[in-house]
């Protein structure tokens, strides 16, 4: 840690522990096609026949931490601006004719992708003011002009995944500040703005796959912050609807030090603490949530920073680094607000989000009855419960589960909750070399048709997360709120055909990436 960073720091010694990691990523090697290229598995493992270009975006990061003197004394700042060019240089030669860049197979055209690692060298170009020249951190500009060309045209429709949409706007409208001329981009970027605040429930949330996800909210309020801070107009509405989204996040904030989970859209458990930094001087629960992060992310209650691979890892480290600069400056302590597990005793219902939340007088408790009746209920003093549903599985070895039910109904009276819930079929895809060969081909021909990415995005969403396949098989699950959350279920319909798998961890019924990253609650 450098004589410029405080000791009290929370987010640095994750930081300086991961660089490097990130640094080896980047391909030195200047005679090389590859050079300046961030995914290992291509350029120097040769394992996969295309780059992911999401960790071109950790030159955001590595600007903050030069701007802000927290690099690593095994750093110089020299170096470390160096890779930011090298890294840049190294997006230009991935980006495609249309002005993409891509993530999962190659000609995707990733909407999300292009948007990240564009927000990410506007935001380095925006930190290396002042520290590199003026050519330099303009040639930042010429290589992500294309992108945001690419994100006013095209658009993103195989799913309403609000993080997308507010890092894109985000990008469009920090490009908007630093080009003359810029209307189309400033105009796009509020329109996904407008997209992203008028999807907002009244309870607050924001839609990811047609429900509320703590942990990707999260991330999507780190890109809605930046354009809190550097929009001049509107402030106040736009804070408004940012108290909304931060008030119902605290109820995500579990007395253990964990965050969100199975109850969740997306069954994330991670926390993106930038956003709740950002705006802690203006949104009390902000703060409230500020200290609550710092506390759960150093002692590894939520995913620390180096348990993320390297699919994701770009956006997280970006955020921590964000976060490190705001810790090292004033701070708002959100000790006045208290969050809703260190409240006395209440019981709130969220019919939109489907959820029930129950402050016990000696546990706090989250039902989600949307998906089954999933519970987690983390009692004072003891390790939490969680249950994440029935699972069974037919002759053929088929699993069908009642966290994505077909159909769901649900009754509250006094302490008991009953929810009934029709069992649907996991989604339990797996790559195959028949199938790579399927893609690739299709990568070489129909892939560059617009219209036929676009199907093929709702396909691949509809088969691995949000398609539901129902069968003649029921699940009545009460929960006693007055005992402890007791749980018990009750099968109905073909219930011979079924066999009940006994779980001794909780499932999940989706494709979700970004789930299960480690947390020390796994080994406790």
């Amino acid at each position: 840690m450098t004589e410029n960073a405080p000791a009290a720091n929370e987010y640095l010694p994750q930081i300086h522990a991961v660089l490097p990691w990130v640094l080896a990523q980047v391909n030195r090697d200047p005679a090389a096609p590859t050079s300046g290229m961030a995914d290992r598995v291509f350029w120097a493992w040769k394992t996969i026949d295309f780059p992911n270009a999401t960790n071109q975006g950790v030159a955001n990061g590595l600007a903050r931490l030069v701007a802000n003197s927290l690099l690593p004394e095994f750093l110089p700042a020299p170096a470390a601006v160096g890779r930011v060019f090298d890294l840049a240089a190294g997006a230009a030669r991935l980006t495609r004719r249309n002005g993409s860049l891509e993530e999962a197979f190659p000609h995707e055209s990733s909407f999300c992708v292009t948007a990240l690692v564009a927000f990410d060298l506007l935001a380095a170009h925006e930190s290396l003011a002042g520290v590199a020249s003026e050519g330099d951190r303009r040639r930042l500009l010429e290589i992500v002009a294309p992108w945001i060309e690419f994100l006013v045209k095209e658009d993103e429709d195989h799913a309403f995944i609000s993080n997308h949409l507010a890092t894109a706007s985000a990008a469009l409208l920090r490009w908007s500040r630093v080009e003359s001329g810029a209307d189309r981009a400033q105009a796009r970027g509020r329109q996904l703005l407008d997209r992203v605040l008028r999807s907002q429930s009244v309870e607050g949330w924001l839609p990811e796959y047609g429900g509320p996800d703590p942990g990707y909210l999260s991330l999507s309020l780190y890109y809605l912050a930046d354009i809190f801070a550097g929009e001049g107009n509107g402030k106040d509405e736009f804070r408004d609807r940012l108290g909304r989204l931060v008030q119902f996040l605290t109820l995500a904030a579990h007395p253990d030090g964990s965050f969100g989970g199975w109850y969740g859209s997306r069954n994330t458990r991670f926390l993106v603490p930038a956003g709740f930094e950002a705006l802690a001087g203006v949104i009390p629960e902000a703060a409230a949530l500020a200290r609550f992060a710092r506390a759960s992310i150093s002692q590894f209650r939520v995913p620390p920073l180096p348990a993320f691979d390297a699919g994701n890892f770009a956006p997280f480290f970006n955020a921590w680094c964000w976060a490190a600069s705001l810790r090292a400056g004033p701070q708002a302590s959100g000790e006045s607000i208290h969050l809703p597990h260190e409240q006395p005793p209440f019981r709130r219902s969220l019919p939109g989000a489907g959820w029930l939340i129950d402050r016990g007088q000696q546990s706090y408790t989250i039902i989600s009855l949307k998906k089954g009746g999933v519970v987690q209920h983390y009692p004072s003093g003891a390790r939490a419960q969680i249950d994440s549903g029935v699972l069974v599985e037919d002759a053929r070895g088929r699993q069908f589960g009642t966290q994505q039910p077909e159909s769901v109904s649900w009754a509250v009276e006094g302490d008991v909750v009953v929810v009934r819930a029709r069992f649907s079929r996991l989604s339990r895809e797996i790559p195959s070399p028949l199938r790579f060969i399927a893609l690739r081909a299709m990568s070489l021909t129909l892939l560059h048709l617009r219209w036929f990415r676009h199907w093929l995005k709702r396909t691949l969403v509809r088969l691995l997360i949000t398609g539901v396949r129902g069968i003649r098989l029921w699940n009545s699950r009460r929960i006693d709120l007055s005992d402890h959350a007791l749980v018990v279920d009750t099968l109905e319909g073909e219930t011979a055909r079924y066999a009940r798998i006994e779980l001794r961890r909780p499932y999940s019924a989706i494709h979700m990436a970004s789930q299960g990253y480690w947390q020390h609650q796994d080994d406790e």
